[in-house]
């Protein structure tokens, strides 16, 4: 007679559930330009922002702000005035159009969603992220609008950290 919980713990062996992040991860890579042990599947978007976005702002002890797209996804801008709020950081959502000249040494972090959920507005990475350089701030990109839907090389374009899903 088989006993249903050694069952259950063989086929975490068997299937290599442990090893599932970084095997369907690397099938991932190829949507967005990535190499294959750069992606990991982990959490939802929202969990992935909180957790980047907080790591990537205490990185900038000189920071005093996060700053993102006042036209954001919701419960992206929802999810950084939380992070700002724990950190004591100012949150500074500005218009899409203003995002560039707004980078200085006093941002923390950026948080931007590639394609505009709305609109379907494009940033253009590779500017943001060389603009972004200029003053070592790291940018956070969510790409749920974007994987699948536009060619994305993150990569080339100079994408450090990025976040998405794959039910859109």
């Amino acid at each position: 007679e088989r006993q249903w919980g050694h069952d259950l713990i063989r086929s975490w062996n068997d299937n290599d559930c442990i090893g599932a992040p970084q095997r369907i991860g690397a099938k991932i890579a190829g949507l967005i330009g990535a190499a294959q042990d750069e992606v990991i599947v982990a959490d939802s978007v929202s969990v992935n922002i909180f957790k980047l976005l907080t790591a990537l702002a205490r990185q900038n002890p000189a920071g005093t702000r996060i700053l993102s797209e006042a036209g954001n996804f919701p419960t992206d801008a929802h999810v950084a005035r939380g992070v700002a709020d724990m950190l004591g950081l100012a949150l500074d959502l500005v218009p899409r159009e203003q995002i560039a000249e707004r980078l200085d040494r006093s941002t923390a972090a950026l948080l931007l969603t590639h394609v505009h959920y709305k609109s379907g507005e494009r940033f253009d990475m590779a500017a943001i992220n060389a603009a972004a350089r200029q003053y070592d701030v790291p940018v956070l990109w969510d790409l749920s609008h974007s994987t699948g839907a536009v060619p994305l090389d993150l990569k080339r374009d100079g994408a450090q950290y990025a976040v998405g899903c794959g039910y859109k």
